[in-house]
């Protein structure tokens, strides 16, 4: 719409507020022309007022970068991050070049330990459950077998190890066996070194295990070596 037609509609609308009830009187045909131009003219100029009163609102984000900082920071700070544990386990030094670290170990010396797939557990070929596993190794381990153990409190069974420094514990787990159920093995395995551990030190040093020196440390664990095999079956 040009400029000559804005300024009759507003001559119009100008003039229909004024003397539109005389010209209502006097030209009713015009009346209804004139209505219809009022309500178009009417319409166009809300059209135009809503246009320029809708303006459009903006957000000030310069402070949203301090924000997040913030609560970066508040977590942070406040969020505990959990630490995965694992088994702790000494490796074997290396076998020193030119010398021969094979040795034949008699099998009354050895503990069979062995998880299925359906996760049963199996000592010496007998099935066993895990609540009985640290008392088995105990026995094992403690046993006496020769008679030479001067610190054993075994009953000196002629099918089970001879000293604990011969004693070997052959754990053997099958690959689709629940990782669960193999951490609980272990887990008693260790319970049972420090528990035969903890009465060497109680019986020789007068001392928990917490309180030994380095050397009676030393001398606790070549008194019960944990001399444990591990390895894997896919069948």
């Amino acid at each position: 719409m040009n400029v000559q037609h804005k300024n009759w509609l507003k001559v119009i609308i100008y003039k229909s507020r004024q003397h539109y009830s005389l010209i209502v009187k006097k030209a009713p045909k015009l009346t209804f022309k004139i209505g219809i131009l009022f309500e178009v003219a009417m319409t166009h100029q809300n059209l135009q007022r809503m246009r320029t009163s809708r303006n459009v609102t903006t957000i000030n984000a310069g402070s949203m970068a301090d924000i997040a900082f913030l609560l970066l920071l508040f977590f942070l700070v406040s969020t505990t991050i959990s630490q995965e544990k694992g088994l702790l386990r000494k490796l074997p030094d290396p076998c020193p070049k030119n010398q021969d670290c094979t040795a034949d170990i008699h099998e009354r010396n050895v503990l069979h330990i062995q998880i299925n797939q359906e996760g049963r557990l199996l000592a010496n070929n007998e099935v066993t459950e895990i609540k009985y596993l640290k008392i088995n190794v105990i026995e094992f381990l403690d046993n006496n077998g020769n008679g030479t153990c001067t610190y054993c409190n075994g009953i000196g069974d002629g099918n089970a190890s001879d000293h604990p420094q011969k004693a070997v514990i052959s754990l053997s787990s099958h690959r689709l066996a629940p990782y669960s159920y193999f951490i609980s093995v272990q887990d008693e395995l260790s319970k049972a070194y420090k528990e035969l551990r903890s009465r060497y030190a109680e019986n020789t040093f007068r001392k928990n295990l917490d309180a030994l020196s380095v050397e009676e440390i030393k001398a606790t664990q070549q008194a019960y070596p944990f001399i444990v095999s591990e390895i894997s079956v896919a069948d």
